[in-house]
């Protein structure tokens, strides 16, 4: 078609880019067919099955395809799986259906803001392809600036639903919340692996108090002795030490 209508040499780029090469020329009248939604199905499912399950689109094509509603989730689905371009936002992908996919097929940045925009498309909670999603990801995230890019709110969401998430490896789950630099007053989560705790007192996130004090005696037994040792200053007020702490 490229050939016939552009007198384009055959390459790897006509299956790998085709669409890129299309719609590099929108006025064109094979770009104005293509994308017709009488014949963008079609095409989408030949180009796809042409590619030999490598798609090399530049990524402004990639979000016009992708956020194109005349093409079936399916198809685009089958797209992403064969795309080898990453996307810088997950946010300019308008159909949030396909976010999971991009996640696990890695087509997407791992940024903080990726990651928020996940976080908040997942009911504010680090769901099992966004834990995979970051553990996969061998740099360091910083989520200092998360307050005032995203509000006290959603900082304070994002605290607990890493501090919830077993699944996250230790490294992520321990520079992700550091990096927050934000900490619990009245700490009352359970069922936390020791590890997690563990990291959790190491970086100071849970402020020694009589209400916290308890509940970790009564919750964590194992780590109370460790937490109290990393707030001594606090725990020798009168407004905690007061609080009987039973080391047996």
């Amino acid at each position: 078609m490229l050939r016939m209508m552009y007198g384009m040499e055959e390459s790897d780029d006509f299956r790998r880019k085709n669409y890129s090469l299309i719609m590099a020329r929108p006025d064109s009248p094979l770009a104005k067919y293509v994308n017709d939604k009488e014949h963008i199905q079609k095409y989408a499912e030949m180009m796809i099955t042409e590619s030999n399950e490598v798609i090399q689109d530049d990524e402004e094509f990639t979000l016009q395809f992708l956020n194109n509603n005349e093409i079936t989730l399916e198809t685009r689905v089958a797209y992403i799986k064969a795309l080898e371009a990453m996307i810088q936002s997950l946010a300019n992908v308008t159909l949030k259906d396909l976010w999971p996919i991009l996640l696990q097929e890695d087509r997407v940045i791992c940024s903080e803001e990726n990651i928020i925009q996940y976080f908040l498309y997942a009911d504010k909670t680090i769901s099992i392809e966004l834990s995979e999603f970051i553990n996969r990801f061998e740099g360091k995230l910083d989520f200092a600036s998360l307050k005032n890019k995203h509000g006290n709110e959603i900082a304070s969401a994002f605290l607990q639903g890493v501090s919830k998430c077993m699944d996250l490896d230790n490294v992520h789950y321990k520079n992700i919340l550091q990096s927050t630099k934000r900490h619990f007053l009245n700490f009352q989560i359970e069922d936390l692996d020791i590890d997690k705790i563990k990291i959790l007192i190491d970086i100071e996130a849970i402020h020694m108090s009589k209400d916290t004090l308890e509940f970790m005696r009564e919750y964590y037994p194992d780590n109370i002795l460790h937490f109290i040792k990393h707030n001594v200053a606090e725990y020798a007020t009168d407004d905690v030490f007061g609080s009987s702490v039973d080391f047996d």
